[in-house]
């Protein structure tokens, strides 16, 4: 039963993703546009949570593409090269997130992932794992944070479950997750 509502809540999100991209395209070839890393509490068909580029133009989202984590993180990171992050900076260290590192084994030509913020984004939304109930969550609700916990998110720009965080707010909440006081407060 939980994984159809897993699905049913994927296929609700992609269809939002997709009519909200197709909204406004015209305004994503404005000359003043950016593409900036976006993140929603929501799941999609391969993650607990949506992680994004986003197109902002004038602070808002005009169209959204879906990228998995490991994209995000390796965009985040400077270490994938997109127009998201054309300079390949590291953003994780520029906003002060520790925890989050990616290292390339030569070797096996494979990249390591150590990204706990990104890692625990999903245990602000749910109370287990999707897929471990052994694993614990933050949420108070079974699958969403209550008004005490949306109203801490609601500093970051989330007031409800299907708003995007963009730019520079994605980067404030993942340093507030790497805060043990701020977890213990949104417990």
């Amino acid at each position: 039963m939980r994984n159809m509502h897993f699905i049913a809540v994927g296929l609700a999100t992609f269809t939002a993703l997709l009519s909200y991209s197709h909204e406004s395209s015209e305004v994503t070839e404005a000359p003043f546009a950016k593409k900036v890393l976006a993140v929603q509490l929501m799941p999609n068909w391969d993650s607990p949570i949506t992680f994004a580029i986003a197109t902002e133009f004038n602070g808002e989202i005009t169209a959204l593409k879906h990228v998995s984590q490991r994209q995000f993180i390796l965009i985040g990171s400077g270490k994938m090269k997109h127009a998201a992050n054309p300079e390949q900076r590291n953003f994780f260290q520029e906003n002060g997130i520790e925890n989050c590192d990616v290292t390339y084994d030569k070797t096996y030509r494979v990249h390591h992932f150590d990204c706990n913020p990104v890692n625990d984004l999903w245990k602000l939304r749910y109370q287990e794992a999707l897929n471990n109930p052994e694993e614990k969550g933050w949420s108070h609700i079974r699958s969403a944070p209550d008004a005490g916990q949306l109203g801490m998110l609601g500093s970051f720009g989330i007031t409800r479950l299907n708003d995007f965080i963009f730019d520079e707010d994605v980067f404030d909440l993942l340093k507030a997750i790497n805060d043990p006081a701020w977890v213990n407060q949104y417990k």
